[in-house]
């Protein structure tokens, strides 16, 4: 498998699939939508909308991996997770159990196109 765009979207795309499945919603990237910040940890959503690391725009934060408070996700950051967990998104996608519970989403066609077959 290479390290291309298609390929990295393949991975984002069968990984956002799968979020429902057994996972919470986007498992493999460690995020968390602002609403649900605001929900759980108060405290923590006023000092990080108070930030300078607030953007009303993303859809997404997670942890900063250094530091304190939290950090907008982008389409970028998230196609370097999936292609950073691609091991894991592609096991997961060859299971019979994931593929009988998400017959909406052509995994042997993703992944026939992520080793190059096709």
């Amino acid at each position: 498998m290479q390290d291309t765009e298609e390929n990295r979207w393949l991975l984002l795309d069968m990984a956002r699939a799968m979020g429902g499945y057994g996972y919470g919603e986007m498992w493999w990237a460690d995020v968390y939508e602002p609403d649900d910040l605001e929900y759980s940890v108060p405290d923590l959503y006023e000092a990080f909308i108070s930030s300078a690391d607030y953007d009303p725009d993303a859809h997404w934060v997670r942890r900063k991996e250094y530091g304190d408070g939290f950090e907008p996700v982008t389409e970028e950051s998230l196609l370097a997770d999936a292609w950073y967990m691609r091991d894991d998104i592609v096991e997961l996608a060859r299971r019979g159990d994931v593929r009988r519970n998400i017959p909406n989403m052509d995994f042997e066609a993703r992944l026939a196109r992520l080793d190059g077959g096709i």
